[in-house]
């Protein structure tokens, strides 16, 4: 049985990399990562602000899918970002989330996720989401961490975005 192609949105990928631990979601991801073009955008705005985000934008393992760029999937890509209380006046917000929902659905992928909206959406529609704390899990499964890394990493990982508290039976049950 072949696992599921991951598609990546900007949180997960970036909190690994501002923590120093993109290794490790390479293990997860490899040979299954995804990202839409406009969440390589995003990214790469953000290396101003976060230099290690460039390692991202290097990782070799990250396949980048091109924009969207027929009519209908414009059209679809924009009704999801709506969805996600996306901002008229501002075209940009959501638009990596939207992103990463069009491109599951499509790929019929996995969403790695941990913006709170577009999870429930993603879900809504049918789609398996994956969290950085998911992640992490399946860390500690695969021995790859113990449970103590694992909680000491993803406090780490609070401490540079805003991701919810897990305890040590969300990370290491």
């Amino acid at each position: 049985m072949s696992l599921s192609a991951l598609v990546l949105d900007s949180g997960p990928p970036s909190t690994f990399a501002r923590v120093g631990r993109l290794d490790l979601l390479e293990m997860r991801c490899v040979d299954r990562a995804r990202m839409p073009a406009e969440v390589r955008a995003e990214i790469v705005r953000g290396i101003v602000a976060y230099p290690q985000l460039q390692a991202v934008i290097n990782a070799t393992w990250i396949r980048i899918e091109p924009p969207v760029a027929d009519i209908e999937a414009l059209r679809r890509l924009e009704l999801t970002r709506m969805a996600l209380a996306g901002s008229i006046q501002n075209p940009r917000k959501n638009l990596g989330e939207a992103a990463v929902i069009e491109l599951s659905q499509a790929l019929r992928a996995d969403s790695v996720i941990d913006d709170f909206d577009a999870m429930i959406l993603a879900r809504q529609r049918g789609l398996r989401v994956v969290t950085t704390g998911n992640l992490l899990s399946e860390c500690v499964a695969l021995g790859e961490l113990s449970c103590q890394e694992a909680l000491a990493l993803y406090e780490s990982m609070r401490q540079v975005t805003s991701l919810p508290p897990l305890t040590r039976r969300d990370l290491c049950a």
